[in-house]
């Protein structure tokens, strides 16, 4: 038969609306190993870098996604601990990188069979580019910085 995608985890935007949120030129994620995208206007990108170094994948194609959501969670277990699981049911902070711009996020999921709900301070979904979307999960308390 005729293969059928997935349900969409996120919202995405129209390509008509504006981004809401603040013009950035990239961001790190304060993980243990230091995580950090640049915006690619030319190719409405974020290209990510790991170490120091361009993230490549085997091919040699530089990993770029369009969105990049940052979910700050508890861990249990401990953060960094071998065997440690991201709490994703419940709610806390969140930021999404989209269109060049961040957004000041609420993350909340309330059943493990449904997906994140994102929303900005203001109770409005958030609304991603549509495109390849990368998920950080980070530890509650991780900076994450823009230039």
């Amino acid at each position: 038969g005729q293969p059928v995608p997935p349900r969409a985890v996120f919202a995405y935007r129209p390509s008509q609306l504006s981004v809401p949120g603040t013009p950035v030129a990239g961001m790190t994620v304060g993980f243990d190993f230091p995580v950090s995208y640049e915006w690619d206007a030319a190719h409405e990108t974020w290209d990510r870098s790991i170490f120091g170094h361009t993230d490549l994948l085997a091919s040699g194609v530089q990993e770029a996604p369009r969105n990049v959501v940052v979910l700050l969670v508890h861990y249990q277990g401990g953060a960094g601990v071998e065997g440690s699981e991201a709490q994703l049911v419940g709610s806390g902070d969140a930021v999404v990188f989209t269109g060049g711009h961040r957004i000041t996020t609420w993350w909340s999921r309330d059943d493990p069979a449904r997906p994140v709900s994102l929303r900005d301070q203001s109770g409005n979904v958030v609304r991603l580019t549509p495109g390849q979307t990368w998920v950080e999960l980070a530890p509650i308390g991780t900076a994450v910085t823009t230039p």
